[in-house]
């Protein structure tokens, strides 16, 4: 309720992309959005205004928004009272304002269909992330945990879109990482490490003139499973001492109000690597898997 905005960082933005296999078939609609997450509320409202315009081409099937959870957004733009809490009340400027830069980004990568291609890539990223939880994480079974080389998830996933003449059209990374290399003292709206990191990645494509937006080439850096994985990877420090915080408490000698973590880490040069380094090697999308939750079963122990 204290972490009242105070001005801007970074400006944020809605990235979308349109794949469609054939000109007879139902168009696909992934939304980048620099927020800490979407809503019921926000969703049917894009929908609703894409189906006023489009008629039965899009729907709730075929669109889907992924926020990239950054900590530094406005609030106030869901439809249960839980979460207005740290806003006072909906915020009807907020929605108005999401759902347009939602809708126009969908309209601007609908309108610019191309001919072309999808390419995917996949990489390991180290040091850009920690877990920050890692008492926690010993819990689980030894089993378990040998299974994996680290205790976060270092993969990075980039799907690289290609028009049929060789230009490079855009490119979505996934990757495991909170957005809050911004601290909780933070009063600036801010789209955080990854939004920072789209900022950087188009500049390189599209040139340090063009303005943010407004390049032919979209750069997204999408939210993964972030769970306790913190981008600041000195760890949460005491401010008084500059010592590390107590693991088990998260506290400074039990004082909670000195911690603060002093590093933001971007993981723009990883996807740039990525993308570059797998140019020849990347193999064209060829199949999915879909998961039926209604036919999985869940056993507990």
């Amino acid at each position: 309720l204290e972490q009242i905005g105070g001005g801007l960082h970074l400006r944020l933005f809605s990235r979308a992309f349109v794949v469609q296999a054939n000109p007879s078939s139902r168009p696909v609609v992934f939304v980048n959005l620099d927020a800490g997450m979407s809503s019921q509320l926000l969703k049917t409202q894009v929908v609703e205004r894409l189906k006023t315009e489009y008629g039965s081409i899009f729907d709730h099937d075929n669109v889907m928004l992924s926020a990239t959870h950054t900590h530094s957004g406005p609030a106030g733009f869901f439809q249960y009272a839980l979460f207005y809490i740290t806003s006072l009340g909906f915020v009807r400027e907020t929605l108005d304002a999401m759902v347009n830069g939602i809708v126009q980004s969908i309209q601007m990568a609908y309108a610019s269909l191309t001919p072309g291609r999808i390419l995917f890539g996949e990489g390991i990223l180290k040091n850009a992330s920690i877990n920050r939880s890692p008492l926690s994480y010993l819990n689980n079974p030894s089993s378990e945990r040998s299974r994996y080389s680290a205790n976060v998830d270092q993969e990075m996933t980039l799907l690289k879109f290609l028009a049929d003449d060789g230009r490079e059209l855009g490119m979505i990374s996934w990757f495991s990482v909170h957005g809050t290399s911004m601290n909780n003292t933070n009063r600036l709206v801010s789209s955080d490490n990854k939004g920072m990191a789209s900022v950087l990645f188009e500049q390189w494509m599209n040139g340090p003139e063009r303005e943010v937006g407004r390049g032919p080439f979209v750069a997204a850096f999408a939210q993964a499973n972030e769970g306790d994985v913190s981008p600041n990877t000195r760890g949460a420090r005491c401010i008084d001492t500059g010592l590390p915080c107590d693991e088990l408490t998260s506290t400074c000698a039990r004082r909670v109000s000195s911690l603060a973590a002093r590093r933001l880490c971007y993981h723009f040069s990883a996807a740039i690597a990525l993308m570059s380094l797998v140019r020849q090697n990347m193999r064209p999308v060829r199949k999915h898997t879909v998961c039926r939750q209604g036919q999985i079963q869940l056993t507990s122990g």
